[in-house]
């Protein structure tokens, strides 16, 4: 959670609250279950399950030569559904009793100019070495056996004793894990000759089709191979969320991986639920501080330029309300914001038999609502592509509290009055 890749889901996480779809899919690798004594797991777990509206959220260990994959390899999934959908993901049943083997992936002809099949480079101290360790076998099993050459031999620390180095596949089993990256000897070895896996190999034992082309240097593409989700097995993934999400019944598996969310505590607000601790808590009231002043300018921008000239009374009253309040804490007393010509009359049309704080927080939603309208009217007419927008930090934080709406020209505009 604290290393470099670690806080990445974060921002999977904030993708997840600020677009709230239907439903998404996370994967990662089996580690994931015991990180931090597993409660690296529960707290993502906690997190996606409190984002926006909330989610049920679904977790399986899934071995993929189960799923027609050539391959040894286990993934942790996540599959997330709106919790006001009233529906829970199961995990789709195995779809291979029989397990298809490298032999069986590797041995069958390439076709004619197929892309990413050029051999590694390969010394010949190498390929002897090679030709002493046997189809399934590894480097520290070959050369414990009497007989293996001792210039061939590489320094027996236990330490240091991957069981990937040197190891070749088998012909009759499935391929071990193909990895992203890893120095000499990781490279994963051909059973019948003694050189590595080319990166077509490395793709087929993947699931990729001989007609998927990769493009890159042989390093980028093998991390690409190695870091990817074999297609079948998440078109399998894919093809079962959505059965459950339109209610077509398939053939499911219990979940390996039980947890429940804790209940949320009382008089909290629900969007600082899946912040980790105080400190990542203030730092998202700050953001919000700063995005609503934004907002207010730009509101502030397009009432002076005549925008909302069919807006109502009441509006009106909520979007000088939301500027007011989101300026004058912020610039004394309101700073350049020109409002002499508007009135602001106070009116909370809520029951005599409301509480103070109950009128305040309902008096607050009509405001943001409103905000997120008027907001949504000005970017249908395309009035954002005018000068309404002066920077990117108001283009995210509109962004932000109306869902990604600006097309990739806008952002680009945007970019360009900044700069100049």
């Amino acid at each position: 959670m604290k290393g470099l890749f670690g806080p990445l889901y974060l921002e999977a996480l904030r993708f997840v609250r600020d677009l709230q779809p239907q439903a998404f899919i996370a994967e990662n690798v089996p580690a994931l279950l015991s990180a931090h004594n597993g409660e690296g797991l529960k707290q993502i777990l906690h997190d996606f399950s409190r984002a926006g509206v909330g989610y049920e959220v679904t977790t399986h260990l899934f071995n993929c030569e189960q799923y027609g994959i050539p391959q040894a390899r286990s993934r942790v999934v996540l599959v997330g559904i709106r919790r006001d959908f009233g529906l829970r993901f199961l995990p789709p049943a195995p779809t291979t009793l029989i397990p298809r083997t490298a032999g069986e992936a590797l041995l069958a002809p390439l076709p004619d100019g197929c892309a990413n099949a050029e051999p590694y480079r390969t010394s010949d101290l190498v390929r002897e070495r090679l030709s002493h360790i046997r189809p399934g076998e590894n480097i520290w099993i070959a050369q414990a056996k009497d007989g293996f050459p001792d210039h061939l031999r590489l320094k027996d620390r236990k330490e240091q004793r991957f069981a990937l180095i040197y190891r070749r596949m088998a012909t009759d089993r499935p391929a071990y894990t193909i990895v992203a990256t890893g120095g000499g000897g990781t490279l994963g070895y051909h059973f019948d000759e003694p050189r590595p896996l080319t990166n077509r190999e490395r793709a087929r034992l993947q699931g990729f089709p001989d007609t998927f082309r990769f493009i890159g240097t042989p390093s980028s593409v093998r991390r690409q191979i190695g870091m990817s989700v074999p297609p079948p097995f998440a078109q399998t993934i894919a093809e079962a969320l959505l059965k459950t999400l339109v209610g077509v019944a398939y053939h499911s598996a219990t979940p390996n991986f039980d947890w429940k969310p804790e209940p949320l505590p009382r008089g909290r607000p629900r969007r600082l639920e899946a912040q980790p601790d105080a400190k990542r808590a203030h730092l998202y009231r700050q953001r919000r501080i700063t995005e609503n002043r934004l907002i207010a300018e730009v509101i502030r921008r397009a009432i002076n330029k005549g925008h909302f000239s069919q807006i109502t009374t009441s509006e009106l009253n909520n979007l000088l309300g939301f500027i007011r309040r989101h300026t004058e804490n912020e610039r004394g007393n309101g700073g350049s914001f020109d409002l002499k010509a508007f009135s602001v009359t106070r009116q909370r049309p809520t029951p005599d038999n409301f509480s103070r704080s109950q009128r305040h927080r309902l008096h607050l939603k009509a405001e943001l609502d409103t905000v997120k309208r008027s907001l949504r009217v000005l970017d249908a007419y395309g009035l954002f592509s005018g000068k309404l927008l002066t920077s990117d930090d108001e283009l995210v934080a509109v962004q932000r509290l109306i869902g990604i709406h600006a097309s990739d020209a806008r952002v680009g505009m945007v970019s360009e009055r900044t700069r100049a």
